[in-house]
């Protein structure tokens, strides 16, 4: 089949590629066996694909892969004879066209540098090195085409006979001139094509040499002088061209074809330049360079030495191209001048240059040294500041009046940068003169109009710091210590600035200064002043507590960004606080979030990532640790119930039954009334729709021991009956109702506190156990041993007691409690000037606390005393309940009815009567 007329791409060539690879010998690297191939369909592919890959068709890349598969499949299994058909085609093609003869020689590339072992190798080489050769040194052919045949020669070592053979071609190549410079608009014209292949072809043979030199070195040591000439010449002739096209211009560089040649001048120069180091080490050149030395009066007057620096100089002038990218970018100049950058550059090389021609000064006396570069210098004073502001100056510490210089050159900001940055680097070995350089270091960070100077200043205080030991600053640190936090005293609000920074400076004057008792010691005091000043400040206290109006007040849905806004900062007092005015504010005003609006709070998220969820549940674990005192934490029960009750069980998942438990466990801990409540409404508000699930709950957990559910029944219905809050109560109530409404054997079988035992006694009673008692006398203990709880209660079912604290509430809702108490207030209305320092009673109140607002409300608006009103729809509630358990006997309450105390049972006739 005729090739061109192949409409091949080059993924299915690549792909076959891979297939060939993987399935040529039949098995995989395992042993395994793989896909089979044909012994007439390999012969087919290889035929195929080479002649694919010779044809006298210019399509680089389908070539290039065709290439490809068939050093692929050599490489697969390659015998003698076929190891020997590259050269053969190669041989074939040596007198056809240029394409023929370009896909011979990648097709023999990648051959030689991928299939071909020693063995086979050394077979073959010498007719791969008679070929290669022959068009190698064909002037009639591309420069291209011969770089690609020396590029092959290269990826091998070859023997010292082949050596002869090809030095004096490769020294003859590396005298040949350039030809004549393209002009703009001549890119695809046949002088630019010769212009490229010259410089390929030179570049190839560098690259040769060099490759010979670091796997036979002693091949090029006869040879080492006249290639040092040759490039020393190289060199020295083109660096005007050099100059013209990458320093005054802006010409491209780093140029490479389609079969990855280099053809660019700046690339060719880096090879030459790196070339000539490496002949630098040559023992033939080291000992004709020091014959020149010995020759002449001194180093100043031996022209090779001045040469060779003036011709580094030359070359390290920085590219226009990256001139204008470094005022873009100055990153990137910095990155260079550093030498962090991955990319070898020109400079880089001058600089290494120079290093190795250091070695022949330092085997001079100083003065001697010292006359070659002040010799030096002053033959720079003839040339432009584009060649000073590359000069090595680290070279010269001695010569700071050039720093000066460079420094000073106002219009040239790039000479100004380097000034800077040799500054640093000399203040290191010459620490006397740092303090003038570093107050002009200083004063260009500051005040220089140009980033590049501004980012050198400093990068070269860094050069400052390290020439001095930081102890002697010591007494400047305790200064500043002493100035910060005379700053922050005067206005602490600056420590909460974003870009004031007080403490983050703080932290670093600490760190300099660790060994310092003086210093650590004034760090430390500042930290805790800091801390009084914001430990119990008001106005956090009051901010909190309208933000808590403001959203309890708030529309529904809240308005949008609200939670963005007031969350992170609420959520930074919550976990950081432990007072209870800003922790019980700021938990409500989480709550009614959720409650008016738990979409935008499960969309937020904080700096963290976190969600609104997520912060929420770190903030009730937060509260409900056992440090957390009882009465700054009795607002985290209503948050934990409205995010169970917003959230449910898909978003919370897991963690629901973790809440759960922990909330359950700090309830058997818990002694504050209003912290008990939060936590038992927890379980109520669970219990209003799902009161079998929660029974279901607590009686599988164990909290210290005991049952879940014996824990929570216990406070519940110990505490039930000091409830506050019409809605709460309600709720209490009615969650109650619901779970005697179960008549769950593990509700009954679990026991709990009943009535106080009041033991008969003459003993003059506290009011408040008077209270408790029919006839105001109890006995003393037998025993004169203290108690821990001297009160003893009977031990009934929970569902008794149920029914108990449901008539207590239906009493309270009737209003009838609050009679009978006025009644007893009355009886002691007559007492009220006796002295009644016995009695125990505390005498503080916690007015951070609702229920203690609650009651001063109460008190205020003229109720009276601190007791329930009347609650209609509580009263019908409970009137209803109780006259459908007696007609059904809902939960076996006709059997609990006869365990009633007298007085309860005629409340419960009366009831019975006016329903």
């Amino acid at each position: 089949m005729d090739p061109s007329r192949l409409n091949f791409d080059k993924l299915p060539l690549l792909n076959l590629k891979n297939f060939v690879g993987a399935n040529w010998t039949g098995v995989d690297d395992n042993g395994m066996p793989t896909v089979q191939i044909e012994g007439g369909a390999k012969v087919e592919i290889r035929a195929r694909m080479l002649e694919l890959a010779t044809s006298d068709i210019d399509t680089r890349r389908i070539k290039s892969a065709a290439s490809l598969v068939v050093s692929k499949n050599r490489q697969c299994r390659l015998s003698r004879s076929m190891a020997r058909s590259p050269s053969y085609d190669l041989t074939y093609h040596s007198n056809g066209t240029d394409l023929q003869l370009h896909g011979s020689l990648k097709v023999l590339a990648d051959v030689v540098e991928d299939s071909l072992s020693e063995d086979q190798f050394f077979s073959v080489a010498r007719d791969i090195v008679t070929t290669v050769y022959g068009v190698a040194v064909n002037d009639a052919r591309k420069g291209s085409l011969r770089a690609l045949a020396v590029s092959v020669f290269q990826v091998r070592a070859f023997a010292e006979e082949v050596l002869e053979s090809w030095t004096p071609y490769f020294l003859a190549i590396m005298k040949q001139s350039l030809p004549t410079q393209p002009q703009d608009g001549e890119e695809d014209g046949p002088v630019q094509q010769q212009w490229r292949g010259i410089i390929s072809l030179k570049l190839q043979v560098v690259k040769t040499l060099m490759k010979i030199r670091s796997v036979f070195p002693q091949l090029l040591l006869p040879q080492s002088p006249a290639l040092f000439s040759a490039t020393w010449a190289e060199l020295s002739t083109v660096q005007s061209i050099h100059q013209e096209m990458y320093v005054d211009n802006d010409m491209q560089g780093r140029m490479e074809d389609a079969d990855n040649l280099p053809y660019t001048l700046d690339f060719l120069v880096l090879e030459e330049l790196d070339f000539l180091q490496s002949c630098l080490r040559a023992p033939p050149v080291q000992k004709e360079l020091e014959a020149q030395l010995q020759a002449n009066s001194s180093v100043a007057a031996t022209p090779w030495v001045l040469d060779v620096m003036k011709l580094a100089v030359n070359y390290a002038q920085i590219p226009k191209e990256e001139e204008d990218l470094w005022d873009i970018d100055v990153n990137l100049f910095l990155a260079e001048e550093t030498s962090v950058t991955t990319q070898y550059t020109l400079r880089m090389a001058c600089g290494d240059l120079l290093i190795k021609l250091d070695n022949f000064s330092r085997m001079l006396p100083h003065g001697e040294s010292k006359r070659l570069f002040c010799s030096f210098l002053h033959n720079l004073q003839t040339i432009s500041w584009m060649s000073k502001r590359p000069l090595p100056l680290r070279f010269i510490g001695s010569f700071l009046p050039f720093v000066e210089y460079s420094i000073n050159r106002e219009e040239e900001p790039l000479l100004r940068a380097r000034g800077f940055l040799v500054a640093g680097i000399l203040v290191q070995s010459l620490p006397e003169v740092a303090l003038g350089l570093l107050d002009r270091t200083v004063r260009g960070v500051n005040a220089d109009e140009s980033e590049v100077v501004k980012v050198s200043c400093i990068k070269s205080l860094q050069g400052f710091i390290k020439a001095h030991t930081l102890e002697v600053a010591d007494d400047l640190l305790v200064t500043l210590v002493e100035s910060l936090k005379d700053a922050i005293m005067m206005d602490t609000r600056i420590t909460l600035s974003n870009d004031g920074g007080a403490l983050d400076l703080l932290f670093v004057l600490a760190k300099h200064g660790a060994s310092n008792f003086q210093l650590t010691m004034m760090v430390t005091e500042t930290f805790e002043d800091i801390e009084t000043i914001t430990d119990d400040d008001p106005l956090v206290e009051l901010a909190t507590d309208l933000l808590r109006i403001l959203t309890e007040n708030g529309s529904e849905p809240l308005p949008p960004g609200y939670v963005v806004a007031a969350l992170p900062k609420l959520n930074r007092l919550l976990m950081t606080t432990v007072e209870g005015g800003i922790l019980r504010p700021g938990v409500e005003a989480v709550k009614y979030m959720l409650m008016h609006d738990h979409q935008q709070v499960f969309a937020f998220h904080d700096e963290s990532n976190r969600s609104g969820l997520e912060v929420c549940l770190i903030i009730i674990d937060r509260l409900l640790g056992p440090t957390m005192e009882d009465n700054a934490a009795s607002e985290v029960g209503g948050l934990a119930a409205e995010l169970v009750e917003k959230a449910g069980q898909e978003r919370l998942g897991p963690y629901l039954e973790q809440l759960l438990k922990a909330v359950a466990t700090r309830l058997a801990t818990a002694e504050a009334a209003p912290f008990i409540q939060s936590l038992i409404l927890v379980f109520a508000r669970l219990s209003l729709v799902g009161a079998h699930d929660v029974v279901e709950f607590l009686s599988q957990i164990q909290i210290n021991g005991q049952s879940g559910l014996q824990v929570v029944l216990s406070k519940w219905l110990e505490h039930s009956v000091n409830f506050a809050g019409y809605d709460e109560i309600r709720q209490n109530v009615i969650a109650l109702s619901k779970i005697f409404s179960l008549n769950d054997q593990r509700v009954t079988q679990t026991m709990v506190k009943g009535e106080l035992i009041i033991p008969t006694s003459n003993r003059i009673m506290t009011r408040s156990k008077a209270k408790l008692s029919k006839d105001g006398h109890f006995v003393a203990p037998p025993s004169l041993t203290r108690q821990p709880d001297p009160d003893q209660y009977t031990i009934i079912p929970a569902s008794l007691k149920i029914v108990k604290v449901l008539i207590e509430e239906l009493l309270s809702a009737s209003g009838l409690q609050n009679a009978a108490t006025a009644a007893a207030a009355a009886e002691f209305a007559d007492e009220e000037g006796d002295d009644d320092s016995w009695e125990d009673v505390p005498n503080v109140l916690d007015l951070g606390l609702s229920s203690t607002k609650a009651d001063l409300m109460a008190f205020g608006e003229g109720r009276g005393s601190f007791t329930r009103n009347r609650d209609d729809e509580t009263q019908a509630y409970l009137t209803e309940f109780f006259v459908k358990a007696g007609r059904e006997n809902v939960g076996g309450f006709n059997e609990l009815y006869n365990a009633l105390t007298d007085e309860e049972k005629v409340k419960l006739q009366e009831l019975a009567q006016g329903a």
